[in-house]
């Protein structure tokens, strides 16, 4: 039997390949349960049908029922991180201070000011010499310097403030399910394979699938944007007439208490993709890009006339220069 037979005829399909670690599931194949339209037609329910179910699922990544993961085995919690990502603080990526300093620069205002001081500097030199021409124009190329970095240096001083204020906003501890015993786990720490305990009030950090529960109902309107409570079940209750024993991070419980297997953390829960999208940067609107044209359109007139009056203000210097000089 060649390696292909022995996993089950089914190379190359995300929801059977094995992982690099022990766990005997992939990240993107838990990833996909949780997925909206996966959920609503049925695809995951019946995913984890053919993992065997609950039971499957827990042996699938190698969990305890009823001990949980080992809190003292760094290593397992560490190789479950690397395998299925860990679940750290999403935050938009900061600008460098440099960077900063150069979009500064895209001011209109600050690119006049910029203009002006170099023609200031030309002109005071060719008027009145190094002397005392450049006294002028260097003031106002430090004033341009100084705006710059005190404006680039506030905008990232507030950014690093807001990412630091933001990260200890949601940072909580949980109860988890470590050792045989209900225990506070900061969220951050959590990994795929943690049994996390869900009660009335809490906002779920996680995706993970409900493994015992009593009467849960949960509120996915900033998720789904569906208004009414769901009620979520083991996927062993067969009889309710639609099963959903997924939880979406971001949702929250509204009913009852339960038990959760966490299946996804950080960037690969539902919460986390829509956190990555917002932080990209948003289309330009048709309306915003005839404005650009047009403003584009003003700006190259101005600096046309901009430069034809230096052009004639220096032909004029130089002009009365060698009129001054023939008459001496």
């Amino acid at each position: 039997m060649d390696k292909h037979e022995r996993n089950g005829g089914q190379r190359g399909h995300p929801d059977r390949a094995s992982p690099s670690g022990n766990a005997e599931v992939n990240k993107e194949a838990l990833t996909s349960l949780f997925e909206p339209d996966h959920i609503r037609e049925g695809v995951s329910v019946k995913q984890i049908e053919s993992w065997g179910g609950t039971k499957g699922l827990l042996d699938k990544l190698k969990v305890d029922a009823k001990q949980g993961l080992d809190n003292n085995n760094k290593g397992d919690l560490d190789q479950r991180g690397s395998e299925f990502g860990k679940n750290d603080p999403i935050l938009k990526k900061t600008d460098g201070i440099f960077k900063l300093i150069f979009e500064q620069f895209e001011d209109k205002v600050l690119q006049i000011l910029s203009a002006a001081a170099l023609v200031s500097l030309i002109i005071g030199v060719v008027q009145e010499g190094w002397a005392k021409g450049w006294l002028e124009g260097a003031t106002i190329f430090i004033a341009v310097v100084i705006i710059v970095s005190v404006t680039a240096i506030n905008n990232y001083m507030r950014d690093k403030q807001f990412q630091k204020l933001n990260s200890k906003r949601e940072q909580r501890n949980v109860p988890t399910l470590r050792n045989g015993k209900i225990t506070d786990v900061n969220i951050y720490e959590l990994v795929v394979g943690d049994i996390l305990q869900v009660n009335v009030g809490d906002n779920v950090p996680v995706d993970g699938v409900i493994i015992k529960g009593s009467d849960l109902s949960i509120d996915e309107s900033s998720i789904t944007g569906e208004s009414d409570m769901i009620r979520k079940h083991p996927i062993e209750a067969k009889d309710e007439q639609k099963i959903n024993p997924f939880m979406i991070s971001g949702s929250k419980v509204m009913e009852g208490t339960g038990l959760m297997l966490v299946c996804a953390v950080g960037v690969n829960t539902q919460q986390g993709k829509s956190k990555l999208m917002l932080q990209e940067e948003p289309e330009i609107t048709p309306l915003q890009l005839k404005l650009e044209s047009l403003v584009d359109s003003i700006s190259k007139i101005g600096k046309w006339a901009a430069f034809l009056t230096f052009g004639g203000m220096v032909i004029h210097l130089f002009a009365e220069k060698l009129i001054k000089g023939e008459k001496n």
